[in-house]
């Protein structure tokens, strides 16, 4: 059986290029179906090491010379211990799975944060123009009337006092 290396070497590519948010996401989704895909490699593992143990056992014919009558549990202590062992594997690649998804989650929370936080400093910052320009139109004002007041005080008061 061949192990699938164009697709751990892609995956490996992933995480060499510049990281983003995409990449991530990609990443994530490869590494989740190489685990779905999988699955039959692990099974065909589990037997493999079974089988190993097995023909180990067998092709030592002074084990079976000397303890005859032990060798039937003693293979079954190993298979037991073989299977505690991969079921234990099989609970590790679970949870690696969970954790993954978990932080697939918290890098797209993780976005989606700061995608709100560049969208509250831009109307913040619009915020801030649109009040500098309200500022500077009331300065404009205010000094347009002191200015009419001054030109009305010079021309029609001056006027007044010409006359007198």
């Amino acid at each position: 059986m061949d192990y699938p290396t164009d697709e751990l070497v892609s995956s490996v590519a992933f995480t060499e290029e510049k990281r983003t948010a995409d990449t991530d996401i990609q990443l994530t989704k490869n590494i989740l179906d190489f685990f779905k895909e999988n699955d039959h490699y692990i099974d065909w593992r589990k037997e493999n090491i079974l089988n190993h143990f097995s023909d180990k056992i067998l092709e030592e014919t002074a084990y079976f010379d000397q303890i005859s009558v032990q060798a039937l549990p003693i293979d079954e202590e190993i298979q037991i211990f073989v299977t505690q062992a991969l079921e234990e594997n099989d609970g590790a690649r679970k949870g690696m799975e969970q954790l993954t998804e978990q932080a697939s989650q918290s890098r797209s929370d993780l976005l989606e944060a700061k995608a709100e936080l560049s969208e509250t400093k831009l109307k913040l910052q619009n915020a801030i123009d649109m009040n500098k320009a309200l500022v500077k139109e009331k300065w404009y004002q205010k000094l347009f009337r002191s200015f009419s007041d001054y030109k009305y005080k010079y021309e029609v008061e001056g006027a007044q006092d010409k006359k007198k």
